[in-house]
């Protein structure tokens, strides 16, 4: 990933967008291979450094949490944003809304987005990348200008 850019994970259901994202945070260990983030190791990132952006808000609502984060991003300037589902607990318009602003965010301060998303529209708008995933594969890394809703679909399962 290039910084500025923003990049969607879509698949369906249990294709490996979270477990991922997991990995890509450090509270899921890779099984083979190894991953660096901004140059680091997530895995061995201990304490102060592994809650950067990792806070518990258990007792809020989805849609609270989501608000939340995005105030976070405002005040913390990160240089990569992983965003698992950022707009599943929220009404279309507000979803949109949240999809431009976190993409804003992260690219508009020299930083890149990484979202799994489930709806193909939303990532097509406000990506610059798609990387679809099956059963835990890359299966499609292409330019969002160069897809389509209805070739994404396939993804999720839906068919015209």
């Amino acid at each position: 990933m290039a910084a500025g850019e923003r990049v969607a994970v879509v698949g369906a259901s249990g294709a490996g967008k979270s477990t991922l994202l997991g990995v890509l945070n450090g509270s899921v260990p890779p099984t083979a291979g190894s991953v660096r983030v901004l140059g680091q190791d997530p895995a061995a990132l201990r304490g102060r450094e592994l809650r950067r952006l990792h806070e518990r808000t258990d007792r809020l609502s989805g849609g609270q949490r989501q608000r939340v984060a995005l105030a976070r991003l405002l005040v913390q300037r990160p240089e990569l944003v992983l965003a698992d589902e950022p707009a599943s607990a929220l009404d279309p318009a507000l979803a949109d809304q949240a999809l431009g602003l976190l993409g804003e965010l992260a690219t508009g301060r020299g930083g890149a987005l990484l979202a799994c998303l489930h709806d193909p529209a939303l990532a097509l708008r406000h990506c610059d990348r798609v990387v679809g995933l099956a059963a835990g594969r890359v299966v499609l890394d292409a330019p969002a200008r160069a897809l389509t809703v209805a070739a994404l679909e396939g993804f999720y399962g839906v068919s015209r």
